[in-house]
């Protein structure tokens, strides 16, 4: 052990770092903590510190600490640069204990500093050696790789904090076993912040001289790292709260939303940020589809203008639409057509009936005449249509067969009367929609489910029992998913966004419902779309935000 910890000191001795290497001999609890007191009373705020330890671990703690105790010795050292590398089994439980106290530790990077702490293993992984020959430790030869310039990948001449990260999660999993390991980072750094300068002298020589009253760090920052400290002042605030002050950036463009747009791309982006980059990237991808339709909307655009027109604050509304809209004149003629067409949709959910009763022939010309003005309205119907069938069908039968209060979940008839609605309008391209209402415990709103694939996607569902008509549907649906997938994201978004506001803080007889949302959700997209459901309602509401997150990060939106 202590031959291959010497690999490392001398990886890090290389750059000028003074290594004080505790040999295991010497090893013991009481040695650590009072080393790492020392330096808490020692360092300075002009210092780089970095901790590697490798050691036994588990649920509890490593050797030397709990996990509560370690985490508390690493907030404690007063350097401006602090890195941690933890390789030891179940070292994910010391970062998940640093993220339940990100309040302590977020503001460092708007004051200059850094916290990285990376692990090679989640908080229920074992960690071990590399089936490879000559790798080792895969975390180790990660360390050591990094520190001998792997991780500089724009061959600057420097490693970067976010090229350290980068590096780290990304050779850990790849030289461990089966590639298994799910290496696991908190902390925060500013943009650009530079961890080790590879060739020092090089950089010494190409530095800039100093505008005339300028002191160096005062020199104007180049466009790409003005670019990268906005991204990072999404750690501040949510840029789609009213009065945020990131809200500017919803308006972004050119080079400032080409950072956020590659923040939403990177694995190892601070969680925050990242997520907020993702939201950022779906809305512009909202507003570019209705900008790209020239005025002339189909289904997807009007899907995409009503997610513009509800689910935004005023303030980013504003932007947004401003972005999809070259003219005020459309704009304000496209939204009148959207709130027109909602009316009449609403209305035919609530009121139209395919069957006649007896001695209610005049009732049979209301529901014409609504049928025709679902008609006339168009794919502007659309949105309201799919905001009704994007509750799972369990949820809805559930309400019962009564007309809902307003704000309640809609019910099994109302989600009937939208599958015909979406078969009257011709509406194809909605057929995420009909698998998604297939199967469920209404007889009638999955046979009629079914049967709109049958006539507008030519489904072959025969005179087959419901069982085996499920079974056509699911083996159509593997063979064309792919053709539907500006519908399919539409429906994956909007039932996890129900299942979240579904999650309620006190138990009742409609509590468990939220589940169906991701659980009906798999039977369309895979078993990614699944989640744990004990816990309290804050456990859930946060299993359900890393369900959205990591949907919106595989969407791979593409770059204007």
């Amino acid at each position: 052990m202590d031959r291959s910890l010497a690999r490392v000191a001398e990886a890090f001795a290389a750059h000028g770092f003074e290594v004080d290497q505790v040999l295991t001999r010497e090893l013991d609890d009481r040695v650590v903590r009072e080393r790492l007191a020392d330096y808490a009373r020692t360092l300075t705020s002009d210092d780089t510190f970095v901790l590697y330890s490798h050691c036994h671990g588990g649920p509890f703690g490593t050797f030397f600490a709990f996990w509560q105790r370690f985490a508390d010795m690493i907030l404690a050292l007063p350097a401006r640069n602090v890195v941690v590398l933890a390789m030891s089994c179940q070292a994910g439980n010391l970062t998940d204990k640093l993220q339940k106290r990100k309040a302590e530790w977020e503001g460092r990077a708007a004051a200059g500093r850094s916290l990285v702490v990376l692990t090679p293993v989640d908080a229920s992984q074992n960690a071990g050696p590399s089936p490879e020959p000559g790798i080792g430790n895969p975390f180790m030869y990660a360390v050591i790789s990094a520190m001998q310039g792997d991780a500089d990948k724009d061959r600057n001449g420097r490693v970067e904090m976010q090229e350290l990260v980068d590096h780290m999660l990304a050779v850990t999993r790849a030289k461990s076993r089966d590639q298994s390991y799910r290496p696991q980072f908190a902390g925060v750094f500013p943009p650009v912040t530079t961890f080790v300068a590879m060739k020092p002298e090089a950089a010494a020589a190409t530095q800039e001289p100093a505008a005339p009253g300028l002191a160096p760090t005062e020199l104007p920052a180049p466009a790409d790292d003005v670019a990268a400290r906005v991204v990072s002042s999404l750690g501040i605030s949510d840029p789609f709260v009213d009065d945020s002050p990131t809200g500017n950036l919803v308006a972004a463009k050119g080079s400032v939303e080409a950072a956020i747009r590659a923040a939403a791309g990177a694995f190892a982006t601070d969680e925050p940020i990242r997520g907020r980059a993702l939201r950022l990237v779906l809305a512009w991808d909202l507003a570019d589809r209705v900008r790209n339709s020239g005025g002339q909307l189909d289904l997807a655009s009007w899907l995409a203008l009503d997610e513009l027109d509800r689910l935004y604050a005023a303030q980013a509304r504003a932007a947004l639409l401003a972005r999809g809209f070259a003219a005020s004149e459309a704009r304000d003629a496209a939204l009148q057509k959207l709130a027109e067409a909602r009316t009449v949709a609403q209305q035919f959910c609530r009121d139209w009936n395919e069957i006649v009763l007896p001695g209610r022939e005049e009732k049979a010309k209301d529901h014409d005449a609504e049928k025709a003005a679902l008609v006339a309205a168009g794919d502007a119907a659309v949105p309201y249509l799919l905001g009704i069938l994007c509750v799972p069908s369990v949820a809805s039968f559930g309400v019962g067969l009564t007309d809902r209060d307003a704000g309640s979940d809609p019910t099994a008839r109302e989600q009937v009367r939208a599958l015909y609605a979406l078969g009257f309008l011709r509406a194809r391209v909605a057929a995420p929609m009909f698998v998604f209402h297939a199967e469920g415990p209404s007889f009638t709103e999955s046979s009629a489910a079914q049967w709109q694939l049958h006539e507008l996607a030519g489904v072959d569902i025969g005179d087959q029992a419901g069982s085996a008509r499920a079974a056509a549907v699911a083996r159509w649906w593997g063979e064309h998913r792919e053709e539907y997938g500006v519908v399919l994201d539409h429906l994956v978004r909007a039932t996890l966004r129900w299942s979240r506001v579904a999650i309620r803080d006190n138990e009742g007889p409609r509590d468990d419902f939220w589940q169906f949302g991701p659980v009906t959700l798999a039977r369309l997209v895979g078993p990614e779309l699944r989640c744990a459901t004990d816990g309290d309602a804050d456990a859930r509401r946060a299993r359900v935000d890393a369900l959205l997150e990591a949907w919106l990060a595989s969407r791979k939106p593409a770059s204007r």
